[in-house]
């Protein structure tokens, strides 16, 4: 059996079709379920998020067909071979590097997200609650969890925020920390605007509010998160009121004004419009305005460090990967050693049983001891070159020379691992 993957991901799919495919909660877990019912898998996991759909499954043979009809099913869409050019499969080799890849932040759509290893996480979690996950999936896993680990201590990649909106809320909330109760406003609740509403909701704050040209969405996000909403035509004869102000408004021209404010600003303004919305001469009241080129830097410096630290990262990946492959291969062998301890641990029993009438207890001791010691010895010879022909390939071959040589059965296990 191999790993297989399918991907929906921003690479080759805009977002308004990746939407139509984004799993809530509820779906995630459906799916999960259903991909065992119906298509009989037994190790999967599913990540979904606004970048990415991706499902990770085990199986020996590729389903991607079946997967994007169930996803589809899912999603109650009408199935469509339109859907067809969306999907990038991955098998094998490639689907190992891909998942580390994921994981690592090196395939997001802002290098070295910081999100997507958290998400990732959950998806496996979530799968692992559902029973979906055996020892292949919890192996390879708990090596990305551990790779992950190496490279937030062995490089700089994951140091350093890499997209506008979490940059935006990085200065807001170091601003925050210098006062109490102040009003926080967000304006607009585009994808900038939503993206910077999910960041909050993850702090304990209180007193933010949303506007938005459409109320209803206003409302709805400001629902979503616990946050409050402001009539979006009356939001203008109101700032005054705000200590702090994040735009994320598009316009052909300035919206805010320093009379906007009734001369009374606000502590800080972020201002993430293009062109820019907030009028530079606020700055002369007194308040700190930060434009989009401001945290563009943040972000510009924060990448430029990431990429000088691709080629580790991927070293660190490549490291951790070729030791995940070798223990696959290992799963080939072990139940050929496990079965060949089995047998010699019968033959040195039976041994034993035919000449303890002859001997005291203190000789039957000793002929334990070392008939156990001499066991050992005889299957560390196998042990070593099965592991030697792993480094070669050849561990299939090997593990069938033992079976015959010895008379042993074919293992279950054997033709249930992933070098079929």
């Amino acid at each position: 059996m191999n790993l297989y993957t399918v991907s929906i991901a921003h690479h080759n799919v805009a977002i308004e079709n990746r939407e139509k495919f984004k799993l809530s909660t509820l779906e995630n877990e459906r799916m999960v379920l259903q991909v065992k019912e119906i298509l009989n898998l037994e190790e999967c996991i599913i990540l979904s998020t606004c970048n990415r759909t991706e499902i990770y499954y085990l199986n020996n043979k590729p389903l991607t067909l079946e997967l994007l009809k169930l996803l589809c099913t899912i999603k109650c869409i009408t199935y469509s071979e339109q859907y067809l050019p969306l999907v990038k499969s991955y098998e094998g080799d490639e689907a190992i590097q891909h998942i580390f890849n994921v994981g690592m932040g090196l395939d997001s759509l802002i290098l070295g997200d910081l999100q997507i290893y958290g998400q990732l996480k959950d998806a496996y979690q979530k799968a692992a609650d559902l029973g979906m996950c055996g020892a292949y999936l919890h192996r390879i896993m708990h090596v990305i969890f551990h790779t992950h680990k190496r490279v937030s201590n062995e490089t700089l990649f994951l140091k350093g925020a890499t997209s506008n909106a979490y940059n935006a809320v990085k200065i807001l909330l170091g601003e925050l920390s210098k006062t109490i109760g102040s009003k926080v406003l967000i304006v607009g609740l585009g994808e900038m605007g939503q993206s910077i509403c999910k960041y909050l909701s993850e702090f304990d704050l209180q007193n933010i509010w949303v506007t938005n040209r459409s109320m209803s969405k206003a409302r709805m996000i400001s629902k979503n998160y616990g946050f409050n909403a402001i009539d979006f035509g009356l939001h203008k004869q109101k700032l005054h009121k705000f200590d702090f102000i994040i735009s994320c408004i598009d316009g052909e021209s300035t919206q805010y004004k320093i009379t906007h404010f009734n001369h009374v600003p606000p502590k800080c303004i972020i201002d993430l419009g293009a062109p820019r919305s907030v009028c530079s001469q606020v700055e002369r009241l007194g308040a700190k305005l930060y434009n989009i080129d401001d945290i563009g830097r943040l972000s510009k410096e924060a990448i430029s460090q990431k990429k000088q630290e691709i080629n580790t990262v991927q070293q660190i990946i490549h490291d951790e990967v070729e030791q995940f492959k070798l223990w696959q291969q290992s799963q080939v062998f072990s139940p050929t050693i496990h079965q060949l301890k089995q047998q010699l641990e019968a033959i040195r029993l039976s041994s034993l049983a035919t000449f303890k009438k002859d001997l005291n207890q203190d000789e039957i001791t000793a002929a334990e001891k070392v008939s156990m010691h001499l066991l050992n010895k005889i299957i560390q010879v196998p042990v070593v070159k099965l592991k030697q022909a792993c480094l070669r390939g050849e561990s299939e071959e090997l593990s069938q020379a033992l079976q015959e040589l010895f008379t042993l059965e074919q293992p279950q296990a054997i033709s249930s691992q992933l070098n079929n």
